[in-house]
């Protein structure tokens, strides 16, 4: 029952569930001593703690943005300048040692997973650009940043 009552979620209408967790977490209910004045006699039952309702703040958050538009794309700071992203050097017609990737693309995915089954070898997936991707709003990283570094990024993880 905790669960279920934790796992509700209604939004724009008063309802009881905060009670109903104060009376199932009380221990006199769970060793089954209430009665019928049992409300009466525990008025802490009332003290409601209400749930933080985070889902409607970022709907409402939405919501605002589509309806007034973002504010700093509304009124851009004209003084506001990104940097430029930094390319590290690197030599093109260097040795370039082939990845997985090249593998994969070469075999094809089921014979891939077969060759990769047999290794013995870990392999490990670099996740960097998926995960900065994946976290743009927090990063402030832009996909063109990160394919102006791509390459360079590829020439220099093989080096090492």
């Amino acid at each position: 029952m905790e669960r279920a009552l934790s796992e509700f979620r209604i939004r724009g209408v008063k309802n009881n569930i905060p009670f109903l967790q104060n009376v199932i977490s009380h221990p006199e209910f769970r060793a089954g001593l209430q009665g019928g004045s049992f409300i009466e006699k525990h008025p802490e039952l009332l003290q409601l703690k209400l749930s933080r309702n985070r889902g409607t703040r970022i709907l409402n958050f939405t919501a605002d943005l589509i309806v007034n538009g973002n504010p700093e794309v509304k009124n851009p700071d004209p003084n506001r300048r990104f940097r430029n992203a930094k390319v590290p050097d690197f030599d093109k017609h260097a040795a370039h040692t082939p990845g997985t990737k090249n593998l994969l693309t070469e075999l094809g995915p089921e014979k891939f997973s077969q060759w990769l089954a047999k290794e013995k070898k870990i392999y490990y997936t670099d996740t960097t650009f998926k995960d900065a991707h994946q976290s743009l709003l927090a990063t402030r990283m832009r996909t063109i940043d990160m394919l102006k570094v791509a390459e360079s990024y590829s020439y220099k993880r093989s080096e090492a």
